[in-house]
């Protein structure tokens, strides 16, 4: 009998597109290295992060965005690893509608795979998963950011990232449990930072009750930081995702030591995705030193403000004219042209000649009320065209 419990989390399991087609092809086929399969088998507890449903239902919901959907077969190395637990709150949680979820909850339960993060009710997707191991009680909590993905009281959906229910169910889940680990799908694509408000987020997390925040999504590696005795840590990146990008095949994953009076303590595991033999492995030798030299340098940033806010500003104006062409209502074909011949700067002048109407919609993103209606007013339109 111990008195110490392993539990390892790790990221983004993508199952669309190439992967879908080759997981289709060859089911049993070994996508993790034994040196990685170790890890998984010895942890007292073993968690991914299920990117999108898993159906046969290829009708997608009505959204702004990409899709993503897989099949079944997906499981069958998740199963032979050994995990245990798929968090499931994303934002593509609901590209597929209730029957997505609904398909994708009976899937992993035949796979014997718990759920969390996501339901055909609200109750059902704010569900905290309680562990007990011999001496030792573990809650995790799952959110996402809100886009299409929501559970609402007329359809399934994600656990909302909400701060005031975020922090009651926290506090919950806190008066039951030993350990409290929250799980985070928020941040912005292919940015390797937080933005500053979800690290202000996260440390209130931290200080309501939370022993250890993971945060997804980004689909690069972050770093992170210890606030307070919590290791929250801002990006995992990915577990599998055959992506075009080189970036894209680095992931880590976390294996947190907790003992009943103690702090968390945790050890940190740089992945690689070979995406020739669809093979991820735990890094060795100096590119096991680069990924972690990459999380330590990320973990300076995050650590000073000003670092945090210059790197994010710098982000975000090379988007600046995808957002404002979005707001604009401009097809995004027209923006792309501008941008390859070199002439962005006269496009954004042109979108922005409107300044009453930029305002107005500033307006309706600054204020909660107007938000709220806005918010309200869409959701039903789009809802007779759904």
């Amino acid at each position: 009998m111990s008195d110490e419990v392993n539990i390892l989390f790790t990221g983004d399991y993508h199952i669309y597109g190439a992967f879908e087609t080759f997981i289709k092809r060859a089911p049993h086929h070994k996508i993790f290295n034994k040196n990685f399969l170790d890890i998984v088998t010895t942890s007292d507890l073993s968690i991914f992060n299920l990117e999108d449903p898993i159906t046969n239902s290829r009708k997608g919901i009505l959204k702004y965005g990409p899709y993503g959907v897989g099949s079944e077969e997906s499981l069958v190395p998740i199963k032979g690893a050994g995990f245990n637990l798929a968090t499931f709150a994303t934002n593509h949680t609901y590209d597929m509608g209730d029957k997505g979820i609904s398909d994708t909850l009976e899937a992993c339960k035949k796979n014997g795979l718990d759920v969390i993060g996501a339901g055909l009710t609200k109750d059902e997707s704010k569900k905290i998963y309680y562990k007990k191991f011999d001496q030792i009680t573990i809650a995790i909590l799952n959110f996402a950011r809100k886009e299409f993905n929501i559970v609402t009281d007329d359809h399934g959906g994600a656990n909302p990232l909400d701060i005031i229910d975020n922090v009651k169910d926290i506090q919950k889940a806190k008066s039951k449990s030993d350990f409290v680990f929250v799980v985070v799908h928020d941040g912005l694509d292919l940015f390797y930072l937080p933005y500053p408000e979800l690290v202000k987020q996260m440390r209130f997390y931290a200080e309501m009750g939370a022993n250890a925040i993971i945060c997804h999504h980004a689909r690069l590696i972050s770093g992170y930081e210890i606030y307070q005795k919590v290791p929250i840590f801002y990006g995992l990146g990915n577990l599998i995702h055959m992506s075009k990008m080189k970036d894209e095949h680095e992931g880590i994953s976390v294996l947190f030591k907790v003992k009943k009076g103690n702090a968390v303590n945790f050890e940190i595991l740089p992945l690689v995705f070979d995406p020739d033999n669809v093979l991820l492995s735990i890094a060795i030798g100096d590119r096991y030193k680069q990924i972690q030299d990459k999380v330590e340098e990320y973990s300076r940033i995050i650590e000073n403000t000003q670092n945090l806010k210059y790197e994010w500003q710098g982000f975000i104006k090379n988007r600046k004219g995808q957002y404002i062409n979005i707001l604009a209502g401009w097809p995004n074909i027209i923006y792309r042209i501008f941008r390859k011949l070199k002439l962005e700067g006269i496009y954004l002048k042109i979108l922005l000649f409107n300044k009453k109407r930029m305002l107005a919609v500033w307006n309706i993103l600054r204020c909660q009320a107007h938000y709220e209606a806005v918010n309200h007013i869409l959701t039903e339109e789009f809802k007779k065209q759904s």
